[in-house]
């Protein structure tokens, strides 16, 4: 998906990620060492929305969810479990969310 994308997940299953599932591509795509987002389950790109309900994120090799500046990123109702980052990481000025 391009900059720009909007993304809805309820109810999913995301684990076991070790490059992330990008809900937006940026100008250096998908990356999958290096970086804050380097094994995140989810990653919101620069001008992306995503919301996210119910989802379970789990065993991912970094953050559960992380949100680059510029993303708008609302989370509710998920729950995080065995991470090995942050169940949630975002840059300052990204929008993100959490209850």
């Amino acid at each position: 998906m391009r900059q720009g994308a909007r993304a809805v997940l309820r109810e999913c299953q995301i684990r076991a990620n070790g490059g992330g599932c990008v809900v937006s591509g940026g100008r250096r795509g998908e990356r999958t060492v290096g970086g804050d987002d380097a094994g995140a389950g989810v990653v919101v790109h620069t001008g992306s929305e995503a919301r996210m309900e119910g989802n379970t994120i789990s065993s991912n090799t970094g953050a559960g969810v992380f949100g680059h500046a510029g993303a708008s990123v609302s989370l509710d109702g998920n729950v995080f479990r065995g991470n090995k980052g942050d169940a949630v990481r975002a840059r300052p000025s990204s929008s993100t969310v959490v209850s």
